[in-house]
């Protein structure tokens, strides 16, 4: 029977990480088959305010931030001290005079009608987290027979977590590595709201004054631009659920004023979907777009893609940088008419019948710079 119950408790945390479930869904069906109310996870690292769980955990949040409980919580650090991967009861850590005389346990997790607790605490990525499942007053506190019920399931769930979060990883790194086959600048935010990558385009982007880099924490000269850069490091750090309970604004396009240089354009996008985007690793990867480059495609897909020949890819470069006929003829000393003989032969390799329609497939290219 316990092998049986704790198959059921670990069921959908392995369709979850299959994508076959909602996450949230094998939190709130661990939380029933435990008898309890309600089933989260958290970070136990200092400034991490991640929460993942079921039903309840985004109000939980909300009110943990907006109240400020922080300084209250006697929880937390009790239990980043606690030994990895091994199910306690609170009542095995917390002694029942704490409980009763704290205001985290009697206003703010009473207000959610939670009192007695059972988890355990596992690593991500070398980073602490616990999974609690709370039980209400009237519910009481848990058994003995819940220790090995939930001992057996334990492993199975964290190895659930740990491939989601791998997955979470492998999506980020193949959207990184198709921006590097491309040659398109880009920038990593990590969970910590610092910058965990960027990119060799992106670094001849980089300056002293618009946009530069000091202590992983991406900086602007322009005030506006500077509190906008914080913003999206804070919605890195907090997830797009933490972000709205801050009052954090939305993630949205902007442009950064350069001295004497047209100006660069940002684009934030989270390279992880909810709940997911509050594990650690990368989490929003922020596009570059200098106006003031012209992308110019490579030579090797210009010949295995449309079979150009090395006159026909020399001027297929000049084409994607916006140079007319008459400019390139007169930059490799060739007869106007020339080029467009050149340029006609393209339009019949590639499929196209107009000459902007040459700019528009080049700048989609792998960029040789």
């Amino acid at each position: 029977m316990p092998t049986t119950m704790a198959n059921g408790l670990c069921a959908q945390f392995e369709d979850a990480a299959l994508a076959r479930a909602r996450l949230a869904d094998a939190f709130d069906a661990l939380a029933t088959l435990a008898g309890g109310t309600t089933a989260l996870m958290f970070s136990l690292l200092d400034g991490r305010p991640g929460i993942i769980g079921g039903a309840v955990a985004s109000e939980l949040q909300s009110v943990y931030h907006q109240q400020n409980w922080k300084s209250s919580d006697v929880l937390t650090a009790r239990v980043r001290a606690l030994a990895p991967d091994v199910v306690l009861f609170a009542q095995d850590f917390l002694p029942a005079q704490l409980i009763e005389s704290s205001a985290f346990f009697q206003t703010y997790l009473a207000a959610f009608d939670i009192l007695w607790g059972a988890g355990w605490v596992f690593d991500l990525d070398d980073e602490r987290w616990a999974l609690a499942i709370a039980r209400s007053r009237t519910q009481g506190p848990f058994h003995p027979e819940d220790k090995d019920l939930l001992s057996r399931a334990a492993p199975r769930i964290t190895r659930c977590l740990a491939l989601l979060n791998a997955n979470a990883h492998a999506h980020a790194k193949g959207v990184c590595d198709a921006l590097d086959t491309r040659g398109r600048p880009y920038i990593v935010l990590d969970h910590m709201g610092l910058v965990s990558h960027v990119s060799a385009r992106a670094l001849s982007i980089l300056d002293n004054d618009a946009l530069c880099l000091r202590e992983s924490r991406l900086v602007s000269s322009d005030p506006a631009a500077n509190d906008i850069l914080q913003s999206i490091s804070t919605s890195a750090k907090f997830g797009a659920l933490g972000a709205v309970n801050v009052a954090t604004a939305p993630l949205a396009e902007f442009f950064i004023k350069r001295t004497d240089r047209s100006p660069v354009m940002l684009s934030p996008v989270r390279l992880r979907a909810p709940p997911l985007d509050v594990l650690p690793g990368a989490q929003i990867l922020l596009r570059l777009s200098d106006l003031e480059h012209h992308p110019t495609p490579r030579a090797e897909p210009l010949k295995a893609l449309f079979g150009l020949s090395p006159r026909e890819i020399e001027i297929a470069q000049r084409i994607a940088v916006g140079e007319e006929p008459a400019t390139i003829a007169a930059a490799l000393g060739l007869q106007t008419s020339s080029v467009r003989q050149v340029v006609k032969s393209i339009l019949v390799k590639t499929g196209r019948r107009r000459f902007g329609q040459l700019v528009a497939l080049f700048s989609r290219l792998p960029d040789m710079h």
